[in-house]
């Protein structure tokens, strides 16, 4: 065995690498025949595990700020960057060549900015030369993707930036030539904007269904937003302020326990699928709506956050019960005797 040479120049340790090579060394069964001080050895080990645990800290907290750097920089794009999806009011809407976008399709339309496919990759470029994507599953047959390919294509993957990994997926129209290749880019856009890039063309997009009625879309979205608007304006007013205030209830006032244990409420939601199936969503509850029944959601919100991690959806950020608690919150509702079901 080669003898350690023996200085007295320090040794420098600043990255996590290293410390874990040093105790590698110091907890190898010859290191007492070179050090024959075994606390010291110890001790030496003790501190180069305090060292990778801050360091080990503080890299986690530079990678958390390279993600959020994502979303500060592509959240909003600059404008070069995005091109024009029509969306036409109807359905029934004739056809005609349209002067914003340039393109043929029914009029009138409303206009939503989305970021092509060069343009997603450029900005997943600029925020890490690494990254990646793969398909959720690989079709042993054909050896590429699997995709489900009905009257719209889908495929689920992976898009991985700063070696962090989310879902994304992604959908075409299955009756096109080429409908692999925009079915990578919708995949790809959807993937970024888990990472912030395009996020507020998104929350602009989601205001408005694909298959909808745009024209209702937006007259239910500026008449809530309209009503809002009237009612802080009423209650800013003097004189309206004043009218209101003999028909709304004052602070602390409510209904009495009697009103709130007879009240009850029950809402049927209507919806087609895609594939033009009708279906109806039914909550219903006895109690008041918006003080017995209310408090209930909330509490059993509250205990399916504490105690049924495990059954929570895999999500993150500012959430809705639906999407944040899920299942485990319409199991706790239902065994509280709320009526929730699909028909």
């Amino acid at each position: 065995m080669t003898d350690a040479p023996t200085t007295d120049a320090p040794v420098i340790v600043d990255n996590v690498e290293q410390a874990r090579h040093l105790i590698a060394e110091l907890s190898a069964p010859d290191a007492a025949d070179t050090l024959d001080d075994g606390s010291l050895i110890a001790d030496t080990i003790a501190a180069l595990e305090a060292l990778i645990a801050e360091l080990e800290l503080a890299q986690a907290d530079t990678h958390a700020g390279r993600l959020a750097d994502i979303v500060t920089k592509w959240a909003d794009p600059e404008p070069g960057m995005l091109s024009k999806l029509p969306k036409p009011t109807r359905k029934e809407n004739p056809k005609g060549r349209c002067d914003v976008c340039r393109g043929y399709h029914g009029l009138p339309a409303v206009h939503l900015d989305y970021m092509g496919h060069a343009d997603v990759t450029e900005a997943l470029i600029d925020a890490d030369p690494f990254w990646n994507w793969r398909p959720a599953a690989i079709d042993h047959n054909t050896g590429g993707p699997v995709i489900v390919r009905e009257k719209m294509a889908t495929m689920w993957g992976y898009l991985t930036v700063l070696g962090v990994e989310r879902m994304c997926v992604g959908t075409a129209d299955g009756g096109k030539e080429e409908y692999a290749k925009e079915l990578i880019g919708d995949l790809l856009r959807n993937g970024a904007m888990r990472f912030g890039i395009g996020l507020r063309l998104w929350s602009k997009a989601d205001h408005l269904d694909a298959t909808g009625d745009a024209d209702n879309e937006l007259a239910a979205t500026t008449g809530v937003t309209a009503g809002t608007v009237a009612g802080a304006a009423a209650m800013a007013f003097g004189p309206t302020r004043k009218l209101l205030d003999r028909v709304l209830p004052s602070p602390g006032e409510g209904p009495n326990s009697k009103t709130r244990s007879n009240g009850h409420f029950h809402v049927d939601v209507h919806a087609t699928t895609a594939g033009g199936r009708n279906v109806v969503a039914t909550v219903a509850a006895d109690g008041d709506p918006g003080y017995a029944a209310t408090a209930v959601m909330l509490g059993q919100s509250a205990l399916a956050l504490a105690l049924d991690g495990e059954a929570l959806p895999d999500a993150a950020g500012v959430l809705t019960p639906a999407t944040g608690i899920g299942e485990a919150l319409v199991d706790r509702l239902v065994a509280r005797e709320f009526d929730i079901s699909v028909r």
